[in-house]
Formats: structure tokens, sequence, C-alpha cells
């Protein structure tokens, strides 16, 4: 999921959840067992949720974060080994060139 996508979830939940706690807050003076049993069971839901988005989110971060770091790191791991790679070949490449032109001057007297 995409930091943007993740965010707007985050942002979306929140939302949600402060709509229910509205919806507990607005339904405190009705009157009925089962109303009444509804809204705690929807207070604690509500908080429940809360705690868990709180938490979600910070892992989701923390995620990213050691993505962010991983992808950098590798980068920057790779971007040696190629240069050193390179420089292998480049070696290898002249050294074959001389090896060959040593080889025609030897031939052609």
């Amino acid at each position: 999921m995409s930091e943007v996508t993740t965010e707007k979830l985050i942002d979306d939940l929140k939302i949600i959840i402060d709509d229910a706690e509205e919806l507990i807050k607005a339904s405190a003076d009705s009157v009925g067992g089962q109303i009444a049993e509804a809204r705690r069971r929807l207070g604690q839901r509500v908080e429940t949720s809360k705690a868990a988005l709180a938490q979600r989110a910070v892992e989701m971060r923390e995620r990213a974060e050691q993505a962010k770091a991983h992808a950098i790191d590798l980068a920057q791991d790779e971007g040696w080994r190629r240069l050193a790679l390179a420089a292998c070949l480049g070696v290898l490449v002249g050294l074959a060139l001389r090896y060959q032109g040593r080889r025609s001057a030897n031939r052609n007297p």
C-alpha cells in the first residue's frame, strides 16, 4: 500500500471513530435497555478501534522507515558493487586486448 493511501485510510478511520463517538454522545439521553447496551458495546469497540488504529499507524510508519532505509542501503551497496564489477571487467578486457596485441605482433614479423 502506498504511503498516501495508508495515510488516507488512517484519516478515514479516525473520522469514522469520531462520528461513532458523536453518535454515542447524541444518544445518551435515549432510554431503554437495548439502546444503553448498544451504546456500551459501541463505546467499547470505538475505544478498542482507536487503540488498534494508533498501534497500527505506528507499526506502518516504522515499516515504511525501515523499507526506506533498506532501499537506500541497497542502492548504495549495489552502486559500489557495480562499480567494482565494471572495474574488474575493464581490467580483464584490457589484459585480453594486451595479450591479443602481443600475440598478433609475434605472428607478423
